[in-house]
Protein backbone atom coordinates (compact mmCIF):
# COMPACT_ATOMS: atom_id res chain seq x y z
CA UNK A 1 0.00 0.00 0.00
CA UNK A 2 3.14 2.39 0.04
CA UNK A 3 3.94 1.95 -3.62
CA UNK A 4 3.57 4.94 -5.74
CA UNK A 5 0.84 5.23 -8.19
CA UNK A 6 2.24 4.89 -11.42
CA UNK A 7 1.67 7.50 -13.68
CA UNK A 8 0.42 6.78 -17.01
CA UNK A 9 1.16 10.47 -19.41
CA UNK A 10 4.00 10.30 -21.48
CA UNK A 11 5.94 13.36 -21.36
CA UNK A 12 5.48 15.92 -24.34
CA UNK A 13 7.82 16.70 -26.93
CA UNK A 14 7.81 20.03 -27.10
CA UNK A 15 10.50 20.42 -29.88
CA UNK A 16 8.30 18.85 -32.48
CA UNK A 17 4.56 19.00 -31.04
CA UNK A 18 2.26 21.13 -33.50
CA UNK A 19 -0.28 21.26 -30.98
CA UNK A 20 0.21 25.25 -29.39
CA UNK A 21 1.57 24.01 -26.52
CA UNK A 22 4.89 24.99 -24.45
CA UNK A 23 7.55 27.16 -24.55
CA UNK A 24 6.93 27.89 -28.35
CA UNK A 25 5.67 31.52 -29.03
CA UNK A 26 3.96 32.01 -32.73
CA UNK A 27 2.08 34.75 -31.89
CA UNK A 28 2.71 38.12 -31.26
CA UNK A 29 0.46 40.99 -29.50
CA UNK A 30 -0.88 43.72 -31.47
CA UNK A 31 -0.50 47.01 -30.45
CA UNK A 32 -2.67 49.73 -31.79
CA UNK A 33 -2.47 53.28 -31.29
CA UNK A 34 -5.50 54.87 -30.45
CA UNK A 35 -7.26 58.18 -30.22
CA UNK A 36 -8.46 58.48 -26.06
CA UNK A 37 -12.05 59.26 -25.98
CA UNK A 38 -11.60 62.34 -24.22
CA UNK A 39 -10.26 63.86 -27.67
CA UNK A 40 -13.80 63.52 -29.12
CA UNK A 41 -15.68 64.69 -25.99
CA UNK A 42 -13.61 67.79 -24.73
CA UNK A 43 -16.07 70.29 -24.24
CA UNK A 44 -13.16 73.30 -25.17
CA UNK A 45 -12.60 71.63 -28.58
CA UNK A 46 -8.64 71.54 -27.41
CA UNK A 47 -5.82 69.10 -29.29
CA UNK A 48 -5.10 67.65 -25.74
CA UNK A 49 -2.46 65.33 -27.24
CA UNK A 50 -0.27 68.08 -29.41
CA UNK A 51 -0.34 70.54 -26.33
CA UNK A 52 1.03 67.22 -24.02
CA UNK A 53 3.82 66.99 -26.56
CA UNK A 54 5.17 70.25 -26.99
CA UNK A 55 4.77 70.75 -22.61
CA UNK A 56 6.89 67.36 -22.56
CA UNK A 57 9.28 68.80 -24.91
CA UNK A 58 9.74 71.89 -22.99
CA UNK A 59 8.43 74.27 -25.91
CA UNK A 60 5.63 75.85 -22.88
CA UNK A 61 4.69 78.95 -25.02
CA UNK A 62 3.85 76.88 -28.09
CA UNK A 63 1.47 74.46 -25.86
CA UNK A 64 0.12 77.38 -23.97
CA UNK A 65 -0.96 78.94 -27.57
Amino acid sequence: MTDKPINMTRPLDLTHEKRNVGPQRIQRPLYVDLLPTCNNACPAGENIQAWLAHAQAGRFKEAWQ
